[in-house]
């Protein structure tokens, strides 16, 4: 055994005395530039490929309508103007054009409609589905530009958050005067407290033939050319209270952004109201959508 163990250490130094260095060694050539750009496109190839992967399962597994023929079908009117969306954006100019473009496109609808409403009282309700906040500007721009033209404006904001009357510098309940740049128009605002205010004119609603009109609304209601109302429908309260400001309404949604329960509960809101639902405008609408927003042959 004592044999065997030198006679391995005898070998071991012969091969250590008979060895040589070949190639010396020498650092790898490594390029930093290149390691960032690998580091980050690998980053950002992959964050895109979950992102899309997330998106496409929630397109799939949302309840949201996004689709014109989708949103047309169950609220019951045809989609009759699709806009890009209407928030606020500070990335580009060109793109407050547009948005600032779409505003009186929407604007304008609204307009056309009650032209071709203007049997009877001329009054126009406005519904925004979960997007009163969007909707209100449209809304106060038509009540500008029609006080422009000489019409005596009554605009009541019944919608959550109370975001037209705000943009006309009204915040507190009742009805008030505003004076916007030389543009005068009634603005009223219910009570914080009252859930289904009602309008200064004569309602199919059994609940709105007894209710008690403030003397201000009914004065601001018979002197007005023109009203014009934002609201949102609460399911929970119903809208039989609408017919009592406007004969006809226009639904307004956003893309993607309310469910298809909750779309048509608005629209049969409307109609057990007793106020004609005459169209929806699709606001946010998706550019790969080619659908006609009819969404049967009935319209």
């Amino acid at each position: 055994m004592t044999g065997s163990i030198v006679g391995t250490r005898a070998g071991t130094q012969v091969d250590i005395k008979e060895s040589r260095v070949i190639n010396n060694a020498e650092p790898l050539k490594s390029s930093h530039i290149k390691n960032l750009l690998l580091y980050f496109g690998g980053g950002l190839f992959g964050g895109l490929i979950l992102g899309m992967a997330i998106v496409a399962i929630g397109a799939i597994s949302s309840s949201r309508l996004r689709r014109r023929d989708d949103i047309a079908y169950v609220i019951g009117a045809p989609v009759r103007l699709s806009v890009g969306p209407l928030t606020r954006s500070r990335l580009t100019s060109s793109s407050g054009k547009n948005r600032k473009r779409d505003v009186e496109r929407v604007a304008e609808q609204l307009r056309r409609t009650l032209l071709a409403d203007s049997k009877g009282r001329d009054g126009l309700a406005v519904v925004a589905v979960d997007n009163a906040q969007t909707v209100a500007e449209p809304v106060v721009s038509l009540a500008l530009s029609s006080a422009n033209l000489g019409s005596r404006v009554l605009l009541a904001d019944l919608s959550e958050g109370r975001h037209a009357a705000r943009l006309l510098g009204v915040s507190k309940p009742g009805v008030h005067k505003v004076n916007s740049d030389g543009k005068y128009l009634m603005v009223m605002v219910p009570e914080a407290e009252e859930i289904a205010p009602h309008g200064p004119f004569r309602s199919n609603s059994s609940m709105a033939h007894n209710a008690q009109v403030d003397q201000a609304l009914a004065a601001a209601g018979t002197a007005a050319d023109l009203v014009l109302v934002i609201a949102t429908l609460d399911p929970a309260f119903g809208g039989d209270y609408l017919n009592s400001w406007a004969p006809v309404a226009v639904a307004v949604v956003t893309t993607g952004e309310s469910t298809a329960e909750r779309i048509r509960a608005t629209g049969d809101m409307v109609r057990l109201a007793g106020v004609r639902l005459d169209s929806t405008i699709l606001i946010g609408a998706d550019e790969s959508d080619s659908s006609l927003g009819v969404g049967s042959p009935e319209y």
